[in-house]
């Protein structure tokens, strides 16, 4: 499932951001994404309430992580 931006007005439209600044907030996001989602493995991991692996299980509604971006914007 994912969300099919056709061109940069679209784009604009749907996040308000252009293309290049979606690119731009991606990459960040991107980081930020993955280190929280360590971090959260590493706490649970000291705690004993993990059981699984970082990103086992189900995929979730929003699989990539442009969908997640998109989603949040």
């Amino acid at each position: 499932m994912g969300i099919q931006v056709r061109d940069e007005r679209q784009m604009k439209a749907l996040t308000g951001l252009s293309p290049a600044q979606f690119d731009d907030l991606l990459a960040v996001f991107n980081d930020i994404y993955w280190v929280t989602q360590q971090k959260r493995y590493e706490e649970g991991g000291e705690s004993g309430t993990r059981r699984r692996k970082p990103c086992g299980g189900t995929s979730g509604k929003w699989p990539t992580i442009t969908d997640k971006l998109l989603w949040v914007l």
